[in-house]
This record gives structure tokens, C-alpha cells and sequence, in this order.
């Protein structure tokens, strides 16, 4: 029965059939005021008159404008928190497949024995934090190389730092180990 409420507040609002109130209706989700503004904006609906009142008594508004107004109101509350759902979902994407496009490589003796995408990496970390850092850290002193692959300007950095890294961590074995091949 709301449904045909709304229909007839579009019909008596804008002067249309009720074919074409449910059909604007319907485009807008059955907000009143989208359906009502979007009848205009076709040109179907018959424009109102102006007119003015010169009595002083302030004009009460009607009860039908005011559930038009917090039906708007509240539909325009649920597109804003869906904008930002929207947004979220959108980096997210854009993350996960930046992670499936840049690859964590491991070498040893220059040759590539492992390359993982990022995104799997991260999972590892995360899931499996107390074995996955101690294992990269202990390969370190095995001779293990560890770069990214795919990143533009930035990998440029990232890999000079691992790679001193793992320079320093073949220092400390030789150093400890007192082995200098």
C-alpha cells in the first residue's frame, strides 16, 4: 500500500498518469522526490503556477512534504555510506591486483630459486608472522637474495636496501663463522 501512496503523491505533485508515477517511481528506488524531479527533468510534468500569499500567518507544511523530505533525506544517508563502501571495494581491488602484479623474488648464486606474487607474501606474513620474518631473515645468512620485481621508481630503493641487507648479513656470518668465501 506504500507503493500506491507514493504513486499518488507523484500523480498529484506533478499531474502525470500513474503509469508513468510508478515508472520514475521504480527509477528511483520509490524516492518521492528523485521520481518527482526526474518526471520534470523529461518534461512530463505539468509545471506549478507561482503564486504569493500576503497574509502574515506563517504557511504550515503539509504533512505529505515533510515524509517527502525525511524519505529524501534518509535515501541520501544511504547513498553516502554506499559511496564509501564503493570507494573501500575499489582500493581494495586496486591493491590485490597491484599485489598479483609485483613479484617477491628469491635468489641464491644468481639464480632465481622462488618468485611469489606480493599479495601472497602479505597473506604468509600475516597468517604465518612468527615462522615467515624469522625464515627470510635466517636465509639471509644461507646466501639468499631477496628483490621485488614489477615495481616502477620505488623497487629501485626497496631493492638497495635488501640488498645491503643481505650483504650485511653474509658479513656477519663470514665475521662469526670466520669464513671469507
Amino acid at each position: 500500500m506504500e507503493k500506491l501512496n507514493k504513486v499518488e503523491i507523484v500523480r498529484e505533485k506533478t499531474g502525470v498518469n500513474y503509469e508513468d508515477a510508478r515508472r520514475a517511481l521504480e527509477q528511483t528506488d520509490y524516492d518521492v522526490l528523485d521520481a518527482i524531479v526526474l518526471l520534470e527533468q523529461q518534461g512530463k510534468a505539468e509545471t506549478q503556477t507561482a503564486y504569493h500569499v500576503t497574509s502574515s500567518e506563517p504557511q504550515e507544511v503539509s504533512t505529505e512534504m515533510q515524509r517527502a523530505q525525511q524519505e529524501y533525506e534518509q535515501s541520501s544517508k544511504k547513498t553516502r555510506a554506499g559511496d564509501v563502501v564503493d570507494r573501500l571495494v575499489e582500493t581494495a581491488k586496486r591493491l590485490c591486483s597491484r599485489g598479483l602484479e609485483v613479484s617477491f623474488v628469491v635468489e641464491r648464486n644468481d639464480a632465481q630459486i622462488l618468485a611469489l606474487p606480493v599479495l601472497i607474501l602479505v597473506i604468509l606474513i600475516l597468517f604465518l608472522f612468527p615462522a615467515t620474518i624469522p625464515l627470510l631473515i635466517v636465509g639471509l645468512f644461507f646466501g639468499f637474495r631477496y628483490h621485488f620485481e614489477g615495481l616502477a621508481d620505488a623497487s629501485v630503493n626497496i631493492n638497495d636496501a635488501m640488498g645491503k641487507a643481505a650483504d650485511q648479513a653474509v658479513s656477519f656470518k663470514n665475521d662469526v663463522i670466520g669464513d671469507n668465501n
